[in-house]
């Protein structure tokens, strides 16, 4: 795998955390909501720097892990995003993500752990999908904001939307590709690519949402 767009997304992962702390007093709560995310974002390149690549650990366990990590975060964020409203609908999709979990981790194994952590990955974009549907939707309703670019929630959403559609093929197809000897590596840097995508998005909504 090619180390220097690898430790790029690791710089450029630095700075949406920074960011946030910097502008601390300035920033809106609704900018302060992604903050679980961002230090998740933080823990991830650590784990991936210091034991995945130097002390040479399996970083399998950590993916799976990481899928829970990732879609907690998400799920706070949208929560305290849409405001208290679709209760029945986070609830619901909570505990669907966490049953679909639990029940593949009697199917992870040596063969298909691709493959359940894909079906996983599929649950998780469908999430982000519609609950930032519902966000649009509240926002085009109430119709306060004269510009979607000058809200921070805004970048965050794009940057997830582009972030999720970008990797899920690669998710969806990874068991095949590392099966048949398709060239993994090469189609792992596209998640690189969209890590760093994000990863800009999520600066850029930090400095939007600072109270002007």
């Amino acid at each position: 795998m090619s180390q220097i767009p690898f430790y790029f997304a690791v710089l450029v992962g630095i700075f949406p955390i920074l960011s946030l702390k910097f502008k601390k007093k300035e920033i809106s709560s609704d900018t302060y909501f992604i903050e679980p995310f961002l230090w998740l974002i933080i823990l991830s390149d650590l784990y991936e720097l210091i034991v995945t690549r130097q002390l040479k650990f399996s970083s399998e366990l950590w993916f799976r892990s990481y899928l829970l990590l990732e879609f907690s975060t998400l799920f706070y964020f949208f929560r305290k995003l849409l405001k208290g409203n679709y209760k029945a609908f986070l609830i619901s999709y909570g505990i669907l993500y966490l049953m679909a979990f639990i029940t593949s981790l009697f199917f992870w194994n040596e063969w298909d752990k691709l493959k359940t952590d894909s079906f996983l990955s599929v649950l998780e974009i469908i999430f982000v999908y519609c609950s930032s549907i519902l966000w649009f939707k509240d926002i085009f309703m109430e119709l306060q904001e004269k510009s979607l670019l000058s809200v921070s929630v805004f970048y965050f959403l794009s940057g997830f939307i582009l972030y999720f559609s970008g990797t899920i093929f690669l998710f969806l197809v990874s068991d095949q590709i590392k099966k048949h000897n398709l060239g993994f590596e090469a189609y792992w840097n596209l998640n690189i690519f969209f890590n760093i995508v994000l990863r800009f998005l999520l600066i850029i909504g930090i400095w939007k949402g600072c109270k002007k």
